[in-house]
């Protein structure tokens, strides 16, 4: 599998690993309707806020690649300032949620993220009630840097919480995790 790079000096294919259970690909028009459907759901809306699209971010399909189905979508917030941080952003079907899809569907968006070399850090905002985004954030490495709307309750969903996640440490978590474990040799 591949996933690919649009836009730009980017418009080239890149191999990167693939979830097991989970592909990426370029959202299509006809994924609209499913995503509209998906956001009825009031469990998932109550998480998911309305995110501006600007013309060189990526916009993918997270596809279960078991039944080929859509179950949610990523983002890769590229900015127009080459020197500001790139953001992720992340939503699944609610009937997907507990599965660890999302860690996997998150990780691959890091690796397509940092494939792109001008890419230094990428950051995240969630709701400071979201524990499962924060969850699964902390999981793939990225660091609690502050919150936001202080006049905001903990329950209100104005209150945000943000985190990062540098290309040092992402490098080294991805060398750790390819390092191969040997047993001791018998005395």
């Amino acid at each position: 599998m591949r996933y690919e790079i649009f836009g730009g000096a980017r418009d080239r294919a890149i191999p990167l690993p693939r979830p097991a259970r989970l592909a990426l690909r370029p959202f299509a028009p006809a994924d609209e309707a499913v995503m509209a459907a998906l956001l009825a759901d009031p469990l998932l809306a109550a998480d998911v806020e309305a995110i501006d699209i600007g013309p060189d971010d990526q916009r993918l399909a997270i596809v279960a690649t078991d039944t080929g189905l859509v179950v949610g979508q990523g983002i890769i917030g590229r900015p127009a300032d080459a020197r500001a941080p790139t953001s992720v952003a992340l939503w699944l079907d609610a009937t997907e949620w507990g599965k660890g899809l999302g860690t996997e569907a998150l990780q691959a968006l890091v690796d397509l993220a940092f494939a792109d070399r001008r890419t230094g850090a990428l950051w995240c905002e969630i709701a400071v009630a979201n524990g499962r985004a924060r969850r699964m954030l902390e999981k793939s490495g990225f660091q609690y840097r502050g919150s936001g709307a202080a006049q905001a309750g903990a329950d209100d969903p104005r209150a945000r919480e943000r985190y990062v996640l540098d290309r040092g440490s992402w490098t080294s978590l991805k060398a750790w995790g390819a390092a191969s474990v040997t047993a001791p040799a018998a005395a």
